[in-house]
């Protein structure tokens, strides 16, 4: 009994040191029944060390700006010259700035090792078009998402009949040009998402998007930030699915 509670001590003792470094790195946690193993076998019990902690996650949260976009990259910069061998990031953004966005997005396909990105609460509309940059997709059962057309604020500035078709005309252009990425892994045709979005947002849970081919895996809730003891419940659509593109 006092070896167990020992070793207990210990456990605590060495996760509590870790919470309190300045390099913050996410510490894998077990759960009851493997936590209950390793009490039985002291042996077995795992030693942090940088070789064996999954990369720093990189959180993407709120609005998506250009303040967002220097920290995403800067952090990626500084992982990589720590010789991370993925990328790991958590999204949760209901969208934002497009050329911050579309900058994350280059940035994450341009990586020279795999990205593994999360969708943890919400990825619309730009944090959508992140999501589909990166290596393996993922979502939580409890997150949503949303592709809609480009929207475009206007200022209380005057506005000719010249500067509204301008307006029009880099709308429609900047919508066909984001269509192209937000398809380009989809199993449905570019026609269907098309009239998804027609007039109107297209929200989706993690039945249709695992269906569509939005994401390639989805997570139980809650899940582990460490992917190894992850529970991957879905990874294949079902065989019944099927679309119809009305007119």
């Amino acid at each position: 009994m006092i070896k167990i509670a020992a070793i207990i001590c210990a456990f605590i003792t060495s996760l509590s040191a870790c919470f309190g470094c300045s390099h913050s790195k996410i510490i894998p946690t077990a759960n009851d029944s493997e936590l209950e193993s390793l009490l039985k076998s002291p042996s077995l019990i795992p030693v942090q060390t940088p070789e064996t902690l999954p990369a720093i996650i990189i959180g993407i949260r709120g609005p998506i700006t250009e303040k967002e976009f220097t920290l995403v990259t800067d952090t990626i910069t500084k992982e990589l010259a720590g010789g991370a061998k993925e990328i790991r990031i958590i999204i949760d953004s209901s969208g934002g700035s497009v050329s911050a966005g579309r900058g994350i997005a280059l940035t994450i396909e341009n990586l020279p090792v795999p990205s593994i990105c999360t969708a943890d609460g919400e990825a619309e509309s730009m944090a959508f078009y992140i999501l589909q940059s990166c290596t393996i997709r993922q979502m939580t059962k409890r997150s949503v998402l949303m592709i809609h057309n480009p929207l475009e604020m206007v200022s209380s500035e005057t506005l000719t009949l010249d500067d509204i078709k301008d307006l029009n005309n880099d709308l429609q252009t900047s919508a066909e040009a984001m269509l192209e990425h937000n398809i380009h892994r989809l199993k449905v045709p570019r026609e269907y998402v098309a009239k998804k979005i027609e007039h109107t947002k297209w929200f989706f849970t993690w039945k249709e998007a695992l269906e569509i081919g939005a994401v390639d895996e989805v997570l139980p809730v809650p899940y582990s930030t460490n992917p190894t003891l992850n529970q991957k419940e879905l990874n294949k659509p079902s065989s019944t699915f099927s679309y119809k593109i009305s007119h």
